[in-house]
């Protein structure tokens, strides 16, 4: 089983300064959401990974969530995309 955590909406204020303690803490998580630009931006500055999915198909997310284990959802707003 993978130990990966997924930080995703990872473009935010609120998900930059959980990736930042996370790589404090030398956890390298994976970056996503729904915008390329946004996302492969924050991913270099941080030197991680990333993936690019919408979370309107659910079968696109459970394929993106395939080997993580923990999911940090940061993307807004909340009311929208808690589900």
């Amino acid at each position: 089983m993978s130990n990966q955590i997924m930080v995703y909406g990872a473009n935010g204020y609120t998900a930059r300064l959980i990736i930042k303690d996370l790589l404090k803490l030398n956890v390298k998580p994976v970056l996503a959401g729904r915008n390329k630009n946004y996302i492969e931006e924050v991913a270099n500055q941080f030197n991680c990974q990333f993936r690019v999915f919408s979370l309107e198909d659910n079968n696109l997310v459970r394929e993106n969530l395939q080997d993580i284990k923990t999911l940090l959802n940061c993307a807004g707003p909340f009311k929208y995309t808690a589900k």
